[in-house]
Formats: C-alpha cells, sequence, structure tokens
C-alpha cells in the first residue's frame, strides 16, 4: 500500500510540477515555456518518488544509502519551496514523500543469496540514476552554448554589423522614435535572425581609462555637443531562435539560488582593459573607485557566486562578447 501511495504521489507531484513550470513562465511574461524543459523539472521532481518504492527496504544496507538519497533531495524539494519561494503550501507534498519513505515498517523474511544480488545490482543502477539526476538537476542550463550564439553570429556578420553601424549613426527624433519599426532595419533583422537591438550600460568615451579624456566627454555632453550616446554605448544583439523564440531567457537553479537568467550579444566601441578574470569599465572623473565586471573563457556554465543583477562576460572578438546575465528580480 506503501509503494502504491508513493507512485500516485510521484505522479501527481510531477503533474503539479509541469503545471506550474507553464504557468509561472507565462505569468512572468516570457512565454509558455518549452515542454521539454517542463517534462525535465517534473521528472526530476518527482524522480525521488519513483525511486522510493524501491529503497525503502530497511535491512539492505544500500538501500539505506538510496534511501536517504532521496530523503534528501526531498528535503532540498520542501525547504526552497517553504523558505525560498512563494509556493509554501506545495512544500508539504515533498514533506509527505519523506514520510512514506521513512514510515517504519514489519520484518520480512531472509533473501535468498540470488535474490539479494539481483537487488543490490537494482540498487546500484538506482543510485548511478540518483547521482546523474541530481548533477543534471544543478547544472541545467535551457540557454544556447557560446558556440551557438558565435556560429550565429559568424553566419549572419555582414548583416549584425550592419544592424550594429545604423544603430549607432540613429539619432532619435520625433520623425523616427523608434529604430526596430524602420522597414529598412526589421527586414535585415529578420534577416540576421536577430530578435532585438539595443543600447546598453555603460557608455565608453574615447579613451575611456583616462580621468582627462572622460572628463573631456562629460563636459562635452554637458554643453550639449553629442547629439546621442549610441556611438558611445554597448550595443545588445539579443538572437532569434525560431523554434523557441524564448530560448535565451530562461528561470533556473544555479548555486548562487533561482534566477532569471538570459543570454545574448554585446558590441563595445572601445578597447577593454582585461586583467584576469576582470574586464574593467570606464574610469570616474569624481571616484577614485574602480568598477569591474567578471570575464570567463566560457559561459556555458553558470558563474561561481552568481548574484541577481550581475553581468558576466566572454570575449570572442576585439569588440564582440558573449553577455550572460542574472536578472535584477
Amino acid at each position: 500500500m506503501r509503494k502504491l501511495s508513493l507512485l500516485a504521489l510521484a505522479i501527481a507531484w510531477g503533474c503539479l510540477v509541469y503545471g506550474l513550470h507553464q504557468s509561472i513562465g507565462y505569468e512572468k511574461g516570457s512565454g509558455h515555456p518549452s515542454v521539454a524543459s517542463s517534462l525535465g523539472w517534473a521528472f526530476l521532481a518527482a524522480l525521488p518518488l519513483f525511486i522510493g518504492p524501491f529503497v525503502i527496504d530497511h535491512k539492505d544496507e544500500s538501500q539505506k544509502f538510496n534511501r536517504w538519497c532521496c530523503v534528501a533531495w526531498l528535503v532540498a524539494q520542501a525547504a526552497f519551496l517553504i523558505i525560498l519561494s512563494w509556493l509554501k503550501i506545495f512544500g508539504l507534498i515533498p514533506l509527505l514523500g519523506i514520510g512514506l519513505i521513512l514510515w517504519p515498517q514489519y520484518e520480512q523474511p531472509e533473501q535468498t543469496e540470488n535474490k539479494q544480488q539481483v537487488k543490490n545490482y537494482t540498487n546500484y543502477k538506482i543510485t548511478a540514476l540518483l547521482i546523474a539526476g541530481l548533477l543534471y538537476w544543478w547544472h541545467y542550463n535551457p540557454l544556447p552554448s557560446d558556440e551557438e550564439m558565435i556560429a550565429h553570429f559568424h553566419n549572419h556578420r555582414a548583416e549584425i554589423e550592419e544592424l550594429v553601424k545604423r544603430y549607432r549613426e540613429w539619432v532619435p527624433s520625433k520623425s523616427v522614435p523608434n529604430w526596430e519599426a524602420v522597414p529598412e532595419n526589421k527586414a535585415l533583422m529578420e534577416k540576421a535572425r536577430v530578435k532585438r537591438v539595443t543600447d546598453v550600460a555603460p557608455q565608453w568615451p574615447p579613451n575611456p581609462y583616462s580621468k582627462e579624456a572622460v572628463k573631456q566627454f562629460d563636459d562635452s555632453i554637458r554643453a550639449g555637443k553629442v547629439p546621442s550616446l549610441n556611438p558611445y554605448s554597448n550595443i545588445s544583439i539579443e538572437l532569434l531562435d525560431e523554434d523557441d523564440p524564448e530560448r535565451h531567457f530562461a528561470k533556473v537553479l544555479t548555486s548562487s539560488g533561482v534566477r532569471w537568467i538570459f543570454k545574448e550579444l554585446i558590441f563595445i566601441p572601445e578597447i577593454v582593459r582585461i586583467e584576469g578574470e576582470n574586464l574593467w569599465l570606464p574610469v570616474h572623473v569624481l571616484s577614485e573607485v574602480r568598477h569591474k565586471m567578471r570575464i570567463f573563457p566560457s559561459l556555458n556554465s553558470y558563474p561561481s557566486n552568481w548574484t541577481k543583477g550581475e553581468c558576466v562576460y566572454r570575449q570572442f572578438e576585439t569588440h564582440w562578447f558573449v553577455h550572460l546575465c542574472a536578472a535584477a528580480v
């Protein structure tokens, strides 16, 4: 009866996680997540409950290990839901699963040696599945790889560079308030398979690491001699995946907690200074504090100690970078 209860709870929990993942994605305005992504989270959430019926024999040491792995997995789910999320009531479901797995049971007759060997072999497979599932859950990254994005850039290089050139030359006005609404720009974006082009902070004045040069640039802005900051700004290129338009934006679990993350290409107009894992930003005239961003050789996995609102870089050409951000929400 207890095994059937665990299986029924596993199915119910998996269906509920799938539905929640779909609905939360919609409520956050990112569109419905892909079915594969929701099914993956549902499977990972329900997996310890599916394994539970096979590891509730108290007399088998290997089963004890697997049973406590399942319990630890469910404790992590319950702790996250109750402590860190607003879905606190759903934390009771993993706790119910823990109770069913740890509930005392009656002594069973001694098993034959062959049956015990078969059971041990099964337990080893379950242990491997648990470890693989945990590693996948912890490192799952639904965003496209650096290599995919860089290949997209090279395949459409002429179009993307022309988009950047046009955006940097554009001066907002009443006649052209929206750059993307210009038919020629829109057509070129479709050809390049680009979803969005926009300017983002910071601004890079000429000679950005010289206080004198930065002060001259600031004075020019105040004097109205700089009609647009577009030529001096980072230019963000959000690529388009026709099969999954929201592929470059996702909600994931990282070592620093749950994060809304997104990935894009960035054009930086100046040659930046990189020292170790630090990309130094332009100096400030009125401050001695040097600001920096972290830069890595690969962004296919999540950075350590990644905080909300932090963006990290990977340089693949002098002025071009892959840009990975954890949204500040």
